[in-house]
């Protein structure tokens, strides 16, 4: 998209509330007390661009830590009407329908599972006439001969395009919707 500005999300030093609690009943293998187990911090997160297209990526990244000091956690991004690429700390989500789409990222370590944040990204749905091919059109732009108004192709044009089982309809054999009788 040459020259126009994505917004883009980012975040960084976002401490994540956790369920975990020390946890110093029992004892360790060497007899001591049992460590507690530290919570994931996310130390970095990004997500770019926050509005693409339906069928469009967005760029997701996230660092995570532990309250141990520990290096590392595991980070896993989710996402509901779309497609999380890998289950990496770096992917990318694709958009699948147009709307608000939710993703969350999730931190994981040594057990302790923190929900941490929850971001919206706008899938912008496909536009008959926009002059570009979305999904579920056949044709773009419109121009009442070769591609009609709905962005589908002419019935009775004598040629057999997708969603067509005959053409052109004669009554006998095809109907006058290009479907066989």
């Amino acid at each position: 998209m040459g020259g126009r500005f994505l917004p883009m999300l980012w975040g960084a030093a976002c401490l994540l509330a956790a369920g975990c609690a020390d946890d110093s009943r029992g004892a360790s293998a060497d007899g001591g007390p049992r460590k507690a187990t530290g919570c994931p911090t996310v130390t970095s997160w990004a997500i770019s661009p926050l509005v693409t297209s339906v069928g469009g990526r967005v760029n997701l990244a996230a660092a995570v830590a532990n309250a141990d000091a520990e290096s590392g956690g595991n980070v896993r991004w989710g996402g509901i009407r779309g497609r999380i690429a890998a289950p990496s700390p770096v992917t990318t989500f694709t958009c699948l329908t147009g709307g608000n789409q939710a993703i969350t990222l999730t931190s994981t370590v040594a057990g302790c599972e923190s929900v941490a944040k929850s971001f919206s990204v706008f899938c912008v749905p496909p536009k008959c006439g926009d002059g570009h091919l979305d999904p579920g059109e056949q044709c773009d732009p419109p121009n009442g001969t070769t591609c009609l108004a709905g962005c589908s192709l002419p019935c009775g044009d004598g040629i057999i395009e997708a969603g067509e089982d005959c053409d052109p309809p004669d009554g006998t054999t095809c109907s006058a919707t290009c479907r066989f009788l």
